[in-house]
Formats: structure tokens, sequence, C-alpha cells
């Protein structure tokens, strides 16, 4: 918690040093210009007060509102670095250059800040109600050697970091469903951070699940919020609307019929781990080789050896929630996961990528066999809640014999 408080001392900092404190103007109105910026750096000291920063007992208005000035304040930071930048790279040239003091017109840095303060509060609340948009759905091609031709076409949609919650509710989530049965799935994928909230507040923000269809059904694994919001009540509960979570285990999903000519490898198998904080909670860690041991029927919980399955199935896909999986190396076709929120504005990708193992947003081949997907996500987190160039998404893989 420390670290979002300090963060948003130094937003706050930086915005009155560089937007305020250099501007020809009254001090009374530096005064008023900085203690607007301090009020919109205060989202997680009111969350802090009022009941946490996952579960806020506040109205969506309220945190709408909240996240929206702190996304313009980190707007504004982010333009001021590149407008001192610029005047720091003028100033440097101008020496090396020896231009006399006679030739050198200053910045209007009034305008020039209040262009700033402007597009940042524009672009902070239009990044911050975009959460509300269904997401468009984007479609990409799976192409695999050797695909079982009973797998061909074979439709998988992912959906990912819904955040169902304090702002996101379940008018939003029964907007999502629609669209993926739009998309006649074969398979929905969801990987973590279904919630922010309790299962007694939020229960039935959660029954459109029950309306997804897809034909081999909905599987699932635990993302981080899960855990910090009760997550064995929550997948009891997510279960019995019909999502099958697999913990460290694999299912495999047959397309064999009278005509298959290798019935065995007419089929998928998928491997699901749970997020890697749940170790925190006394909960498993993630294991790729432990989910390939642990073959779930599709409704029960037999465990058998799933070697010879992995071996046979044309197609491995594993769901884990986090991008940093693929440091165990997994054997796999495709790894679906989310968690990053695709960096949620353009500038801090890269940041969010360091902590990501370099990975951050779409798709990135592993290694020769393997591609890597890091969804954008379907919601987003409403204590980080602004999307500036970078889209929601639900998202649709289709399977096709590599040319």
């Amino acid at each position: 918690m420390w670290v979002l408080f300090v963060s948003a001392l130094i937003f706050v900092v930086y915005a009155i040093a560089s937007l305020v404190v250099p501007v020809h103007m009254k001090m009374r109105t530096k005064i008023i210009c900085a203690l607007i910026i301090f009020l919109f750096g205060l989202k997680y000291f009111v969350y802090s007060q009022t009941g946490g920063v996952l579960e806020p007992r506040l109205s969506p208005t309220n945190i709408v509102i909240l996240e929206a000035t702190y996304s313009a304040l980190m707007l504004a930071v982010f333009l001021a670095i590149i407008k001192d930048l610029l005047l720091l790279g003028r100033t440097i040239y101008r020496a090396v250059r020896k231009v006399p003091s006679e030739q050198r017109r200053p910045w209007p840095l009034a305008r020039i800040n209040a262009v700033i303060a402007i597009v940042a509060l524009t672009t902070g609340v239009w990044g911050t109600l975009y959460q509300y948009k269904i997401p468009a759905v984007y479609t990409y091609p799976v192409a695999v050697e050797d695909l079982a031709p009973e797998l061909e076409g074979y439709k998988i949609v992912q959906i990912t970091d819904l955040h169902i919650g304090p702002i996101l509710k379940r008018d939003f989530l029964q907007g999502v469903v629609e669209r993926v049965n739009a998309e006649n799935p074969d398979l929905v994928v969801i990987t973590g951070d279904f919630v922010d909230g309790s299962v007694a507040n939020l229960k039935d923000e959660f029954l459109p699940l029950k309306d997804i269809k897809a034909k081999d059904g909905v599987l699932a694994v635990t993302g981080n919020h899960e855990y910090y919001s009760g997550v064995n009540s929550w997948v009891r509960t997510w279960e019995q609307m019909g999502v099958q979570f697999l913990k460290n285990e694999s299912v495999l999903i047959s397309r064999a019929n009278a005509e298959s000519k290798d019935p065995d490898r007419a089929a998928i198998l998928v491997s699901g781990v749970p997020d890697h904080h749940g170790a925190a909670f006394g909960e498993e860690d993630p294991d790729f080789e432990l989910a390939l041991r642990q073959l779930r029927a599709r409704f029960g919980h037999n465990e058998v050896p799933a070697v010879s399955a992995a071996a046979s199935a044309s197609f491995r896909l594993l769901m884990a929630h986090e991008p940093p999986i693929v440091t165990q190396n997994p054997e796999a076709d495709l790894i679906l996961t989310g968690h990053t929120h695709g960096g949620t504005m353009f500038f801090l990708q890269p940041l969010i990528a360091h902590f990501n193992a370099g990975y951050v947003s779409g798709m990135y081949q592993v290694n020769p066999r393997t591609k890597l997907y890091v969804s954008n996500g379907t919601g987003i987190w409403s204590g980080f809640s602004c999307r500036v160039l970078v889209p929601s998404e639900i998202t649709t893989f289709v399977l096709e014999v590599a040319k």
C-alpha cells in the first residue's frame, strides 16, 4: 500500500513543480492550482479510509470521479516530463551553440501548461468512462503443425480480468456474455481476476455466467484478486454457475468421430494453473508438470496419469493468469494469460512489461513451438481504471493447420 501513497505524492510534487511554480501568476492562483493538484492525488488515501483499495465503500460515481482525476494527474505528469525534457534539450542546444541572450525567446509556459492540464483532464475522464464499454472481439488464427482435421476451425474465446465489483456490475457482464455467445465458441476460457469483493455482496452480479453457451463448456483459473476476495467461496459459487476451475489440472477435449483416422490425435489438452499469489493464502503454487499428471474428468475429480493424453493430443492449451508462467518453460502450443491489462495507458507499457517477464500485450512467439497471448483484459480493476490507447477485449482464437 505504501508504494501507492509514495507514487501519488511524487506525482503531486512533480505536477506542482512543473506546471504551477514556473508560471507567472498571482500567488493566490498558484495556491489554488496546487491545492487542486493535491486533491487529485488523494485517491488511494480516500480508498484506504472507506473500506480499502479493493472494495471502497463509495458510490460508483464517486469512484469514477476519483479515478478520472487521479488519471488526469498521471497524464499531466507524463506530458509535463515531455515538456521539461524538450526545455532541457532546448537549453543545452542554446548553450552549445552559444545563442545570444537577445535571440532566446522564452516559451509561453502558461499556455503550454494550460494545454497540458486540459488534455490530461479530458483524456483522464474519457479513459475512465471507457471502462463501461462492452469490449470488441479480436480474432487471431492460430496455426498448428499436424493439427488433426477434426480440430480445424476449433474456436476458443478468452475473457479475463472482469473485475466485477465496485464499478462494473451485472449489466456489464451480461453484455460480455452476449458478445461471447455471438462468437458461437467451442470453448470459453476465463483467465482470472473475476471479482473485487465478497460473495455476500456480489454473487448475483455473476448470474450472467450461467448464460454462456459453448460446446465444450467454460474452463477457468484463479487470478490474484480472487485470493483477496475469498477464493474458496467464490470458486464454489462460480462452479455452481457452470464454470469449471483447473487447479494444476488438465482436461482432455476430444473431437474424434466415427470417421477419425487417428482418434487419439483429434483432441485438445487444456491445462490450468492457479495464480502464484495463492501461496501466501496457503494454496498451491502454479505447477505445469503437476497439471499434466492430474487429468481431471469433465465432471469429476478423478486423477489419472495424463502423460499419454498429453503425448497424443493434437493441440495443447495452457491457461494461467500472469505472463511469467512462461519461465516454467511449459510445453504448450498456446498459453493464454491476462493480468497486465495491457498496461492500461500506452506510456506505462514498458514499466508493466518489466514486472511481467517482458510481456504486456498481444501475441508473442516464446519459442518455435509456443505462442503466448497476453490479453488487455475484458474489464479493468476499479483501483486503476483509465485506458489510453489500450482497448479492452474479448479474444477469439481459431485453430488452423499450419501451411
